[in-house]
């Protein structure tokens, strides 16, 4: 039977979420993330500011899934 140590359980977990990290999935899934945040609640959110109201917690998913852009390339990510 092998002995576990904590030092080689840590450098294992440490390898697998560094290989996560940096699959071009999870790079696809950030850029998708930036892309969604610049083109659909950065302006919701700057046009809340200038009318001096707060947003719904649901407005950002309500604008994300009425933008027919973001919803052509969402299925692009998990094509990949």
């Amino acid at each position: 039977m092998h002995k576990l140590s904590l030092r080689k359980i840590l450098m294992c977990a440490k390898t697998e979420y560094l290989r996560w990290l940096i699959d071009p999935r999870m790079i696809i899934v950030a850029v998708l993330v930036l892309f969604v945040y610049s083109f659909a609640i950065s302006p919701l959110r700057s046009a809340a500011e200038e009318m001096g109201v707060s947003l719904n917690i649901l407005e950002p998913f309500i604008a994300v899934a009425n933008s027919n852009m973001i919803m052509l390339i969402v299925p692009l990510v998990f094509l990949t």
